[in-house]
């Protein structure tokens, strides 16, 4: 269950509630940019990728692109677009630029906000397609995001409220067989998905969670809506960032005064060893971090 009692029904609206709830805690641990965002920021952000959005003529149901390596700005990106009423739709930046050009093609984006270092290849695979969305150029520092949408001047707009079987994101399968192919997943879908692992994993907001999963797998649902629900914490964990991992592992980033610097192990695992992992003496202080959900009261 979200913190603060029903869950809204839109993926976006647990998380405008927890921030509502609690503006001034850390809702986004950043180590790639050794950067903290509040909630308060964070809505304020996800605000102006919402406005932007509508300025530049995306209307709800559209499909937003995103190209970039984990950080805050991708998170107000994708609940950014949210707001707006659009679905999102990531793309492995570290794939080639063809397999995102395809999948961007494919699901008509109207917009795509691409890391400025990735945005040469990609606008050239993009055209090569015969694809012509509006780039969005990020750059990676903070602030980066803040600046590419103060290039087009917005006016606020109202926050959308999706009905539950409008889409909220749609995630592209590896292709090994193929061609990727899309996986449509709706608002009821997705708050359904959510609220059970609410329930079962039982957030609070003084809890950390790691974000391992990169945000076109599925997993990353878990990993951002369960806690931006409930007023916890989302530690990013990019996938070729050890010193990132480091960081984590020793808990010099966040909640300093509740951690310190002791020891964390991490395990990726699967749910049945990661349960027996759990109930050992061995997991205290530890994450354990499976392929799946699985309960974490031991761990606690």
């Amino acid at each position: 269950m979200q913190d603060g009692g029903e869950a809204p029904r839109s993926l976006h609206g647990s998380f405008l509630a927890a921030a509502a709830r609690h503006p001034e805690r850390v809702a986004v641990s950043d180590p790639r940019r050794d950067h903290e965002v509040s909630y308060e920021a964070l809505r304020a952000r996800a605000g102006k990728v919402r406005d932007f959005l509508h300025a530049v003529g995306v209307a709800p149901g559209d499909r937003v692109g995103l190209c970039m390596y984990k950080s805050s700005d991708v998170v107000a990106v994708i609940l950014g677009a949210l707001e707006r009423g659009a679905a999102y739709v990531p793309v492995d930046p570290s794939a080639p630029a063809s397999r995102g050009a395809y999948i961007l093609g494919d699901c008509a984006v109207a917009v795509v906000f691409v890391e400025e270092s990735l945005a040469p290849a990609l606008e050239e695979a993009l055209a090569a397609g015969g694809a012509a969305p509006r780039i969005v150029r990020v750059r990676t520092e903070v602030g980066g995001l803040d600046q590419a949408l103060a290039e087009r001047a917005s006016e606020p707009c109202a926050t959308s409220e999706p009905a539950p079987e409008e889409l909220a994101y749609i995630l592209y399968t590896s292709g090994s067989t193929g061609l990727p192919k899309g996986v449509m997943i709706s608002h009821e879908n997705a708050v359904s998905f959510v609220d059970w692992a609410s329930d079962l994993t039982s957030p609070t907001p003084d809890d950390r969670y790691s974000s391992h999963a990169p945000f076109h797998f599925d997993l990353s649902i878990l990993d951002l809506y369960v806690p931006l629900g409930a007023g916890a914490s989302v530690h990013l964990s990019p996938r070729r960032s050890p010193a990132s991992r480091g960081a984590w592992r020793s808990g010099s980033h966040a909640s300093r005064s509740r951690c310190g610097t002791r020891r964390r192990r991490s395990w990726r695992c699967s749910p049945s060893t990661g349960g027996s992992i759990a109930t050992t003496r061995a997991c205290r202080g530890s994450s354990c971090s499976p392929g799946e959900v699985f309960p974490v009261t031991p761990a606690r």
